[in-house]
């Protein structure tokens, strides 16, 4: 008997999928049945679209649209409408990404946030979205938060990290969430707009092709439940990076009206430096036209644009990118979006995992005794000044273990910096969360991710740590977590904080009031086993770091501008045609 009704339901479920494939929509009525309590119906996960019919599917009671096409687009052409058709496409699988020179062996991140959650094929036509939500009615839309990934402007994609499925965010925070693939490097960022009108904004197609996103949410969004007046963008990294450029792009306002911002900052290319490595690109190709680049391998086409130096980042044009922040404050168009602007405790400054090697176990700071941890913070910041760090760090970030002032993100600061940025948030961060507030007509929050990983003595925050939190899927990281209670209620402190954002514009929660930021107040979310907002909570051990000399003798604020300098010389030169 129990056969028969499994071999019922696989002939129901296969006559369910051939009908996606068929569009036939007798063939489906014919299929849709009522089986030991589920439901073999296809026309609830139907939605009508600009287009066309979708057809989706529920998961967990979230509805769910995976590889939607949002647009499409020649190479180095503005996003176009997508074409309509017949009969109902299944929006059942994740799509293609943007094509990328991805490297060949898996680096130590792919440990803690990077595992992948599907296997990615790469394709220029890479304009896809997907959309998970609670409910389809639209009389009672929900609020919308559209997540922009990582990989700086270059690589990633939508689906690269198992924490980057949606369903539990939808489902915890009760609202309509979409992911999106752009295109990247040199199919999104490559400026030969001196070639011909329909190239004008080929330095910033990939901006362009979230700008369509945007444009398909406000326009399709209420059909998944979703309220197209309440959209909040939100990014981590590359993604964080995209955030802030849309917060300054004409053809973006009104699309959104809140902005998260998670580790990431904004691209201040300037477009006769774009123009100059692409002309510089299309010499060593030996190429006089932009159809001559279109027939080009990608392949042949990324490396050549690597080799002569082509920034893969937005570049300011003064038309479809105004620049993020103008004489140190943001542009007019951010001043009234709410905005969230964060980072993690270490960022790429982490004690990392153990890797056991023919040395035997490397990164192994987690397993040294406070005094072995004292003889490092002598050897890095100066015998002077090791017990003074240590006493402040204690006190900055009580309940740490003190091997974290090693991994502490602590970027350039110094007093005159401090006193009128008003917290340590990290270089980029701080600016960006201070600049925003002084001109903004609406709130900014500030935030530090501060938690160490509950194991191999306590790992800390790096570059990512946020992201399984506020998507609320630190269940899929098992070496991360060992089951340990505060990963899970940590989690839902964040993922609560950001989908209240969204509803609202206000993180607060019952039990956790989240303040905004002011130069001269400083309030600062420190997420940690007991988060709570501080003020100024690091500025003394800021200022003793930027202080105390480095192994090479000079003080990381003198360090920092060294570097800046010599960041800013070698964009001069990979911008300068190449022989």
């Amino acid at each position: 008997m129990k056969n028969r009704k499994f071999m019922a339901l696989c002939i129901a479920a296969i006559m369910v999928i051939s009908m996606a494939f068929t569009g036939t929509a007798a063939f489906a009525e014919e299929a849709a049945a009522e089986s030991n309590g589920y439901s073999l119906s296809y026309e609830e996960n139907l939605v009508e679209v600009e287009g066309g019919t979708l057809m989706g599917f529920q998961y967990d009671g979230i509805y769910t649209f995976l590889g939607v096409q949002y647009a499409q687009a020649e190479r180095f052409e503005m996003p176009q409408k997508v074409d309509p058709w017949e009969g109902i496409k299944p929006a059942l699988v994740y799509k293609e990404i943007s094509p990328a020179m991805y490297p060949d062996t898996v680096g130590n991140e792919k440990f803690w946030t990077k595992a992948p959650l599907s296997l990615e094929t790469q394709n220029e036509t890479c304009q896809y979205l997907n959309i998970w939500s609670p409910d389809l009615n639209p009389d009672e839309p929900k609020a919308v938060m559209v997540f922009l990934h990582g990989g700086g402007y270059s690589s990633g994609s939508a689906t690269e990290c198992i924490a980057q499925d949606l369903t539990d965010m939808s489902k915890f925070g009760d609202v309509v969430a979409v992911s999106l693939n752009h295109r990247l490097n040199v199919l999104g960022f490559f400026d030969v707009s001196d070639y011909g009108e329909e190239y004008k904004y080929s330095g910033n197609a990939g901006m362009a092709d979230i700008v369509a996103a945007l444009e398909w949410v406000r326009d399709n969004i209420a059909k998944f439940g979703g309220d197209p007046e309440n959209v909040t963008i939100f990014g981590q990294s590359g993604g964080g990076g995209k955030v802030s450029t849309l917060l300054a792009m004409p053809s973006a306002q009104g699309l959104f009206c809140k902005a998260i911002v998670q580790s990431g900052g904004a691209s201040n290319l300037k477009q006769e430096d774009a123009k100059a490595a692409a002309k510089a690109t299309m010499d060593y190709l030996g190429v006089t036209t932009v159809e001559e680049l279109k027939e080009l391998p990608y392949a042949e086409l990324y490396a050549a644009a690597s080799a002569c130096g082509v920034s893969f980042s937005p570049c300011i044009d003064g038309d479809f990118y105004l620049g993020t922040f103008v004489d140190g404050h943001y542009t007019d168009l951010a001043n009234d979006i709410p905005t969230i602007i964060g980072t993690t405790f270490g960022e790429f400054s982490s004690n990392g995992v153990p890797i056991v090697g023919e040395g035997g176990i490397t990164n192994e700071t987690g397993f040294l005794s406070d005094e072995e941890v004292m003889v490092k913070i002598a050897e890095k910041y100066g015998e002077d000044n090791a017990e003074a760090i240590a006493a402040e760090f204690a006190k900055a970030y009580p309940g740490h273990p003190l091997h974290d002032v090693l991994w502490i993100n602590a970027r350039a600061w110094d007093e005159e910096q401090y006193n009128a940025l008003g917290f340590a948030l990290g270089k980029d961060a701080c600016w960006s969360a201070i600049a925003k507030s002084e001109t903004s007509n609406a709130p900014v929050y500030a935030y530090v991710f501060a938690l160490d990983y509950p194991i191999f003595g306590g790992v800390t925050a790096t570059h990512g740590a946020d992201l399984g939190y506020c998507f609320h899927t630190m269940d899929r990281f098992k070496l991360q977590t060992f089951n340990a209670p505060i990963t899970y209620e940590l989690q839902d402190v964040v993922c609560r904080a950001w989908t209240n954002f969204a509803k609202t514009g206000d993180p607060s929660q019952d039990g956790l009031v989240w303040e905004p930021i002011t130069a001269d107040g400083g309030a600062t979310m420190i997420f940690d086993a007991e988060s709570e907002v501080r003020y100024f909570h690091d500025k003394e051990l800021m200022t003793l770091i930027s202080q105390a000399p480095s192994s090479s003798g000079a003080s990381a604020s003198e360090e920092a501008e060294e570097a800046e300098s010599a960041e800013g010389e070698s964009a001069e030169e990979e911008a300068a045609p190449q022989d």
